[in-house]
């Protein structure tokens, strides 16, 4: 199963719950409101997170794996927190697995967009995960140190600092994420694509067919065909006016070996932003559900990604098809 889930978050806090409650206008001024919570928080929270991680995985004697394997420009708050939401299910595997505990939900805020503090709240999460885990080992943490806040630090930064995490979470899972997880993703991904479709009128003989099945796929080969997807998914969603976030591959040197785990989050970037141009496009009211059967290996998860890069680039040429709308005079 799809390790995203809505367990992980609890019910939005109220902005407004105090709005109509009485108040005293003699009464003492109170202590000034904390600052708001910024980009910045989060950044160091997950140099916290990294460091409670380092100690757990000598212990667990887990190998240390390398940086995120992709490179992201331009991410927005709504592909951080979601990629948030990923590193907290797998500190909380990691908690099942070590100690039989996953926690509590998370409170959000009730914005309609997530905000930074939303994004903190997650990372701490994952932090008091990883911590129990920790002091479960009887592991002594590093003495804490007054690390000041970074300085012009962007929603790119933060979301690289997710992905090593999880990209090192993973690796000191006993159950770690499988081709079957990937395939959960692209499968959502492809269901909201062919909604467009349906939607447009697109028949079916009118899209691309797949190309015979061939053996012997990996993850290598699953994961640069979803960015290849993704980069057909930015291009249909810069031209619907969205702000899309770029990712590439790192050289192989660089990225290390290519994991499910490392498969799996570029699966749900995808799965994000293909939401996005669906709500931009379509009725953001639908709710889309795929009815495949779910494959269980390489070969099946990019057969999926296969249809999926097909959907999308039957999309793409069904909008460039459409006849641009008359200038205003």
């Amino acid at each position: 199963a799809a390790l995203l889930c809505g367990a992980l978050l609890g019910a939005p806090l109220s902005a407004s719950a105090d709005a109509d409650a009485p108040t005293d206008a003699n009464a003492e001024a109170g202590p000034p409101p904390p600052p708001p919570v910024e980009t910045a928080h989060a950044f160091r929270a997950l140099a916290v997170l990294a460091d409670e991680i380092e100690l757990v995985r000598d212990a667990l004697g887990a190998p240390r794996v390398a940086g995120p394997a992709i490179r992201v420009a331009n991410a927005g708050r709504r592909e951080v927190f979601h990629q948030a939401v990923g590193l907290l299910a797998r500190a909380r595997r990691l908690s099942a697995e070590q100690l039989g505990e996953v926690g509590g939900p998370v409170t959000l805020s009730d914005r309609e967009e997530q905000t930074p503090a939303d994004v903190l709240r997650v990372v701490e999460a994952a932090i008091e995960r990883v911590r129990h885990v920790r002091e479960g080992h009887e592991l002594t943490a590093r003495p804490p140190g007054a690390t000041p806040l970074p300085v012009e630090v962007d929603e790119t930064a933060v979301y690289h600092a997710v992905l090593a995490a999880s990209r090192q979470l993973d690796a000191m899972l006993e159950t770690r994420i499988a081709p079957a997880d990937v395939d959960a993703q692209v499968a959502f991904a492809v269901a909201h694509v062919e909604a467009l479709l349906d939607a447009m009128a697109v028949p079916s003989e009118g899209r691309r067919a797949l190309a015979a099945p061939r053996p012997g796929r990996t993850s290598r080969d699953v994961h640069a065909l979803l960015l290849d997807a993704f980069a057909i998914a930015r291009r249909v969603g810069t031209d619907a006016g969205l702000e899309m976030l770029d990712a590439r591959p790192l050289p192989d040197a660089e990225a290390g070996s290519i994991t499910d785990a490392d498969v799996y989050d570029v699966a749900t970037l995808l799965v994000s932003e293909v939401v996005r141009i669906q709500e931009r496009l379509g009725d953001a009211s639908a709710l889309v559900a795929s009815d495949a059967p779910l494959g269980e290996t390489q070969a099946d998860a990019y057969r999926s990604t296969e249809r999926l890069h097909a959907r999308l680039a039957d999309l793409e040429a069904r909008l460039r098809a459409r006849p641009a709308a008359p200038a205003p005079r």
